[in-house]
Order: C-alpha cells, then structure tokens, then sequence
C-alpha cells in the first residue's frame, strides 16, 4: 500500500493502522507490474465501522459494497489499543474488535444503476470516473485528479458526464451521497449529523437542505420505517461477489 507517500508491504494477516486525515492507497500498482492483493478496509467512525473489501488481480479488480457495522463500542476500542502499551492487551483489543465485527449486524450501502449507470455503451473514461465516484464517494472531488485517473482533461471529463448522464461530476457525486444518506436514514437510528459525516457532508444544514431538496421528505420522514435502534439482521459480508 502506499502510505505518506512511502511504500508499506503488507503479507497476509497483516494490517496497518491508518491515522485519521493521512493520504493513503491501501492497495496500488507500480507501472505495470501488478501484485495481487485482497484487502479488507475499515474506516472507524464514533457510530459505527464502514467496511469495504478489494481484491486486485494482474487482470481484473473486484470491489464490495460498503458495510456498516452500528455499534459505539468500536469507536471505544480502537482508542483503547491506541493508548495500550502491553503487547497482550493490544492482541486482545483487536481480538475483541474483529469478534464485535463477526457478531454484529451489517447494513449494505449500495448504489442502484439509475444512480450510477455503469453501462458498458458509457465511454471508457466516464466509467473510470464512475467507479472512482462509487468507491470514493464520501471524499473531496478535485476534478483535476478525477480526470488525471481518467487521462483526459479536465474540460473533457465535464464534457462527457454532460453528454451522457445529464450533470457535471459534483452533481453526480452529490447524487450517490444523498442515495447512500437515504439509505442509511431508512435502514439504521444513526444521528442526521452522523449520516452528513458519513457520506462526506461537513455542513449539517446544507446535508438537510439537500436531502430535502432531493426526495421532498425530511430526514425524519424518511426514517419513519426504523422501527428499533438495532439494525436488521441481513447475510454476513465478505461472500462470493
């Protein structure tokens, strides 16, 4: 992985812990040599964990839905192991850790194709940027970076995503965050403010305005049907793609 702007070699079982606001690639490509990997991510949250799993192969990359795991415990845990000092008890915080995530249950945060169509009649760079947008969409857009990864320019990228979906690249991201905030809304008892953080709104006020803009309902009115503060019990990630 590509941490701080260092390479990191993980083997298998191996993990490495990842301070908040720090630039990496947990998993990359040098030139054209490609190392298979299969990685599983977890981003720690004072809610709740999001979890996302990615495999890389010489020919083919395969990603998961995101997963949220509710529960504050893991929030408490991970602080915990941060400030342990005993080898002993740093094993058994991540123990306890790893176990809260097999017995917890998960909600899948998916995106449907009238979000983000994924057609393979798209052009070859928009589909690049979709993806980007799908797996990213909780990060800053810069649109410079956006069509670097795409290798087109900038204007070029807008071009396209005006073309054949209808609205520029932030309009789209905006799309699959209040997609993904519904959701959650629908599906889990998470705080208006954690939702907004979560897909990657830092103003509360402007998350409620555009969800209400978006789908004509509150965030209220939309979590009418949570009927208990645990989430439902669905099938276990991490299965065959």
């Amino acid at each position: 992985m590509l941490f701080n702007g260092q390479w990191l070699n993980l083997l298998t079982g191996q993990g490495a812990f990842v301070p908040a606001h720090t630039l990496y690639a947990g998993h990359a490509a040098l030139g054209d040599q490609i190392t298979p990997c299969d990685v599983l991510w977890f981003s720690v949250m004072p809610f709740g964990v999001l979890v996302h799993r990615c495999q890389l192969t010489p020919k083919e990359h395969r990603k998961s839905p995101h997963y949220t795991c509710l529960g504050p415990f893991f929030w408490d845990l991970v602080q915990w192991w941060q400030q342990a000092r005993h080898p002993l008890l740093r094993q058994a915080l991540l123990l306890t850790f790893f176990s809260g995530l097999l017995e917890t249950p998960v909600i899948p945060v998916r995106l449907t194709e009238k979000v983000t169509p994924q057609g393979a009649s798209l052009p070859l760079p928009l589909q690049r940027a979709m993806r980007w947008l799908r797996s990213a969409f909780d990060k800053p857009l810069h649109l410079a970076q956006l069509a670097e990864h795409c290798g087109i320019s900038p204007a070029y990228l807008c071009r396209l995503f005006r073309r054949h979906l209808g609205m520029t690249p932030a309009e789209c991201q905006r799309q699959i965050r209040l997609h993904i905030a519904r959701q959650l809304a629908e599906q889990t008892t998470l705080s208006a403010a954690d939702i907004a953080y979560l897909v990657g709104y830092h103003n509360l006020a402007a998350f409620l305005r555009a969800l209400r803009k978006t789908f004509g309902r509150s965030i209220t009115q939309l979590r009418s049907k949570v009927k208990s503060p645990r989430a439902p019990s669905i099938p276990k990630p991490f299965k065959p793609f």
